[in-house]
């Protein structure tokens, strides 16, 4: 495949294989990047995976969108139908969790938006995507997302392949009436599958474990039981609920949330999009940072008294030296302390007397 030509563009290297489609780059005469997906010559010969990829072209060429992976042009190689695509450079949600990295509130938040932003024009255009996932969210190197794969989409009320009855999609992230009336969808199963895939990017797992439950549990899960919530950070506890109704009907419709200043908590600052958000204050420049000092301990009255005490005992002295003075000279006296003892009898002097 390499160094073939398709509209202008030649195939340089592969850049890699899917479940359905090989991916290669290309470049054409003035050196334009572009990324070629080619349907993988064994589902050739399968009507109904070509006319899905077809399906996906024809979709992707009416989107016109900056979060929307763009679709250029449709064509043959080798007898193999393939896309000329937008070439980005980056990774997609799902590899970047696989190698551990968190998210901030920051990234979380203005992904959200953008998606929500993708999701509402899409489906102004009647266009389901249905298989909203990490792995379908490209993070581009200069931080843009894009909504990638839409080879399971549905026009709403037209027939497509996928109205055979069989269920597409992944699984973890699906809603629950695409688990139990696939032919009956409408844009709320985006809404919902958006949710999930936050859920996950939010708490770092999935709402399922697959190593521990089976398909048919989490099947059983989706359809009947509720996603625990209460392991989300606010304000994602706030959000994501309302869209996790297992009635499509009553869930709710997308909704951008605000953007706010963020710890390390990752938590954004959405509370209501009728209330203002409350954002962190920023902190200061080292010049104009406050200094705390320690404050002093409250001390006993005594402490505080007894130094006035003194002062005002020395200056009574001074103004009174000669009344003091005198007062401890007269308690030496023998009227005012012990006689002192006076000249011994004689008491042979008394006889002869």
């Amino acid at each position: 495949m390499e160094n073939t030509s398709i509209n202008g563009y030649v195939l340089k290297y592969k850049l890699g294989d899917g479940g359905m489609a090989e991916v290669w780059y290309a470049e054409n005469s003035l050196q334009k990047p572009a990324a070629i997906k080619i349907l993988l010559k064994k589902f050739c010969d399968e009507s109904d995976l070509v006319t899905r990829f077809q399906n996906e072209a024809r979709l992707m060429v009416q989107l016109n969108h900056p979060h929307i992976r763009n679709i250029q042009d449709y064509g043959m190689i080798d007898d193999r139908p393939c896309m000329i695509m937008e070439y980005l450079e980056g990774k997609d949600l799902a590899a970047r969790m696989k190698i551990g990295e968190q998210f901030s509130g920051d990234q979380l938040t203005a992904w959200w938006n953008d998606l929500v932003d993708a999701l509402q024009y899409t489906h102004r255009k009647h266009i389901i995507h249905r298989d909203i996932k990490p792995a379908n969210i490209f993070v581009t190197d200069t931080g843009k997302v894009k909504l990638l794969d839409f080879g399971v989409a549905k026009i709403k009320d037209n027939i497509t392949v996928t109205q055979t009855g069989s269920r597409m999609g992944t699984l973890m992230y699906m809603s629950p009436e695409q688990v139990y009336d696939v032919k009956n969808l409408t844009h709320k199963t985006d809404n919902y599958s958006l949710a999930v895939t936050f859920y996950h990017l939010v708490t770092g797992k999935a709402p399922y474990d697959s190593t521990k439950i089976s398909d048919f549990e989490i099947q059983e899960s989706i359809v009947r039981k509720d996603i625990d919530t209460t392991i989300l950070p606010q304000p994602w506890r706030n959000l994501l609920p309302d869209y996790f109704n297992k009635n499509a009907e009553l869930r709710r419709e997308l909704h951008p949330i605000q953007s706010g200043t963020f710890e390390d908590s990752g938590a954004t600052m959405y509370l209501n999009p009728a209330e203002p958000v409350k954002q962190s204050p920023k902190p200061l420049p080292a010049s104009q940072t406050p200094v705390y000092h320690q404050p002093k301990q409250k001390r006993s009255p005594f402490y505080v008294l007894f130094p006035v005490a003194v002062v005002l005992g020395l200056i009574a002295f001074a103004l009174n030296k000669d009344k003091v003075t005198g007062f401890f000279k007269k308690i030496q006296h023998p009227r005012y302390g012990r006689p002192k003892p006076g000249p011994s009898l004689n008491l042979k002097k008394l006889k002869n007397s």
